[in-house]
């Protein structure tokens, strides 16, 4: 299993656009490509020799600042859970696994804590079966 920790407020993947000065490129907004960046700069610390190309489970954890009010126990705001992971998602291609496409499990959490961080797990489907068997038993 691969784990790794990127520490600062996620972004959530902003939906591609199209411009005509760009030559019809999609255009990534700067903040999103320096979240994917710091992702893919601690990914690479974690890289196996070879990117995986089998089937992937992925366990994300995005911490955010808790609200100045204690009312809500978990972060249903802006940004959701799909946004967030696709930015992840694109950051470790290459470098943790050939395609997105491998990933055949997905596990994405929202929660508060004064830290603001990603905590990512990747683990081969098979581990991640046995670990999820062990933790039911």
């Amino acid at each position: 299993m691969i784990s790794f920790t990127v520490y600062g407020t996620a972004v959530a993947e902003a939906r591609a656009r199209h411009s005509g000065t760009r030559g019809g490129r999609p255009y990534t907004p700067p903040n999103t490509a320096a979240w994917r960046l710091c992702i893919r700069e601690e990914a690479l610390k974690h890289r196996p020799e070879v990117p995986l190309d089998e089937p992937l489970a992925v366990v994300a954890v995005f911490y955010s600042s808790p609200p100045k009010s204690k009312k809500k126990q978990y972060p249903t705001g802006r940004p959701d859970c799909s946004n967030l992971i696709k930015a992840v998602e694109d950051a470790l291609l290459g470098v943790i696994y050939r395609d997105d496409s491998c990933i055949v499990s997905l596990d994405v959490h929202k929660r508060y804590d004064a830290v603001p961080r990603v905590l990512v797990g990747i683990a081969a489907m098979k581990e991640y079966q046995s670990l999820l068997e062990e933790a039911s038993a």
